[in-house]
């Protein structure tokens, strides 16, 4: 099934393709037989680099990107490096938040506050 109309970005906006810096979640929204149904995804408070930069694109992808400074940020001095010790870990977490109806019908931003504070 193809949808007859795709959104991403942010609450509020709509773009082709976004790098939007350090927004708490990204929006996917899509019409399927008038039906209008859609996806957000949670960056968690305790992640690092909180809040993330997303990487969207008209044809689907989304990405959580903490790490691709230099490119999102349009500075050669920043890398976006994270080193993790020997036998260390890293561990990053997102809600991925299925809904139907645009996200302020879903409450997409009391979902949100609701993962954020641990709920």
């Amino acid at each position: 099934m193809v949808p007859s109309k795709v959104v991403i970005g942010t609450p509020g906006t709509a773009r082709q393709t976004t790098y939007d810096p350090s927004k708490t979640g990204q929006l996917i929204a899509a019409i399927f037989d008038a039906q209008m149904l859609g996806i957000a995804i949670f960056d968690n408070p305790k992640n690092l680099r909180h809040p993330t930069y997303w990487h969207a694109r008209h044809y689907g992808l989304l990405a959580a990107n903490a790490f691709g400074l230099k490119e999102l940020l349009h500075d050669r001095h920043q890398d976006g490096s994270y080193a993790i010790a020997a036998g260390g870990s890293l561990t990053l977490r997102y809600r991925v938040f299925i809904h139907h109806g645009d996200f302020l019908q879903a409450h997409v931003a009391d979902a949100y506050r609701q993962y954020a504070a641990g709920e």
